[in-house]
This record gives structure tokens, sequence and C-alpha cells, in this order.
């Protein structure tokens, strides 16, 4: 395996990589692989980590921990920008075990609050989905 790449300050004489501080920070995999993994997990229907196992021929383990490590980057780089420009808010509920007639009072669904922000066009360009804690119907 090539040594990891090291720059190094001219003034100071400290060195870093250019990973330092990302998720790809420490990784034995190329490089290569992790930006594969990036463009194949932007599909829209999302992507098992079975599925990206096959696509990168790595192990399922490997795969799961690209995968979540992705994941946990891009919703902790999502939870640093607020909406912007008109923002519709509407609540909701999800889940539920079966179809029942229980309707809101249902004591398995979750009450959400989503906000989409729209651009100048009106179009959606991002959305957040929050549980509602502490929720009471």
């Amino acid at each position: 395996m090539a040594a990891a790449l090291l720059l190094q300050c001219g003034a100071c004489r400290h060195q870093t990589s250019p990973t330092a501080g990302t998720v790809l920070e420490g990784t034995k995999l190329p490089l290569r692989t992790w930006f594969l993994a990036m463009l194949i997990s932007q599909a829209k229907t999302g992507l098992s980590a079975l599925a990206l196992k096959r696509y990168l021929g790595v192990s399922c383990r490997t795969a799961w921990l690209v995968q979540h490590k992705l994941t946990d980057t891009i919703s902790r780089a999502d939870a640093q920008v607020p909406p912007q420009g008109q923002v519709l808010l509407d609540d909701a509920y999800l889940g539920g075990e079966h179809p029942d007639p229980g309707g809101r009072s249902s004591p398995t669904r979750v009450p959400i609050l989503a906000a989409v922000s729209l651009n100048d066009q009106g179009n959606p360009v991002r959305a957040r989905i929050s549980a509602l804690g502490g929720f009471t119907r």
C-alpha cells in the first residue's frame, strides 16, 4: 500500500493530509472507491448496502460503513443550513402498523413537521422533516 500523502507548511513545518478532518480521514479504501460510492448513493430511490457492495466490489461490512458515514456526514451538513427563502410548513402523521380506522389518534403513528424551502421560481430546493417530540393529541 502506498504511503499517505502529506503536505508540509514551509513556515512552521506542520504536516497534514488532504483528507484530514473529513469523513475520508484514516481510510484504507482508495479515494476512487469513496467517490464512486458518493456518486452511486445519489439515486432517488436510495441504495441498500448490499447493492453498494456489488457496485463497489467490497465486503458487506465495508459497504455498510461507507453508506452510514456518508449518510451521517450529509445529515450533519443539512442540519447546519437553515431553511431559506419562501418556506412551506405542514404537519402530518407517519407510520402505523396496519391501516386502521384510528385516524390521527392511532397510538402507532408519529406526528411530524415538514418544511420545504422554495426558490424564486417556486420549485422545492430543500426539505426537512422532524418528528414532533412531546406532542399531545
